[in-house]
Parts: C-alpha cells; structure tokens; sequence
C-alpha cells in the first residue's frame, strides 16, 4: 500500500512562522511548500494556508486561492480578530485560524481533511 504524503501549501511573508511550520511539518512526515504571495502555482495539495497576519488586503489571496485550489483555505492570523475573520470567511476561507494554534492543530487538520 502506497503511502501517501499529506502535502501544505503556505503563502507567508512572515520568516518565523515559515521555520515553525516547516520544523512542525517536518516532525509529522508532511511535505510544505513556502510560496510568496504572486507566485503561480499548478500542482495539487491536500490544504492551502494564506498567513493574512493583521492584513485585510492580503485576504484577496484566500479568494485567488479558493479559484485555484479545491481544497480547504485556512486563512492564517497573528491575532484573532473579528472584523478581520469575518473578511477571511467572506473571502472564502474554510477556517481562520492564530498561528500558534494553527501549528498546534496540523494533526488534527490532516485527520478531518482525509476523513472527509
């Protein structure tokens, strides 16, 4: 039986989080791929991740990703906010989500997205 690698895609400007995120992927078999914000993207994966931070004009990526990728967006901030949630869900994100909590909840994210 093949296994089959559990592949995120994280739009990020923010170099901390990047080595978070890589370092936590690392540690649970997942393969991450860091893009900026223009770059073009072809191939297929299981989760996208737009770090937003405290920036409601980058919230436009989560609706350029939502039209490319027919998986779940999580739209990714350094502090949860409500105005700033309700622009993410608005722009088509599946769930927002702090940093910190997002690391913390990989695992889980990885088991609903296949059981679902």
């Amino acid at each position: 039986m093949e296994v089959r690698l559990f592949r995120v895609l994280l739009y990020s400007d923010d170099p901390q989080f990047c080595m978070k995120m890589v370092a936590e992927c690392e540690r649970l078999g997942f393969q991450i791929r860091l893009v900026d914000y223009l770059e073009e993207i072809k191939e297929q994966y299981e989760i996208v991740a737009v770090d937003v931070g405290s920036d409601f004009k980058k919230t436009r990526y989560i609706s350029k990703a939502k039209e490319t990728f027919r998986v779940p967006i999580f739209a990714i901030t350094n502090k949860m906010n409500s105005k700033l949630q309700a622009k993410c869900n608005d722009d088509g994100a599946s769930l927002t989500f702090e940093k910190k909590i997002f690391i913390q909840s990989l695992h889980s994210i990885k088991s609903h997205v296949e059981n679902a």
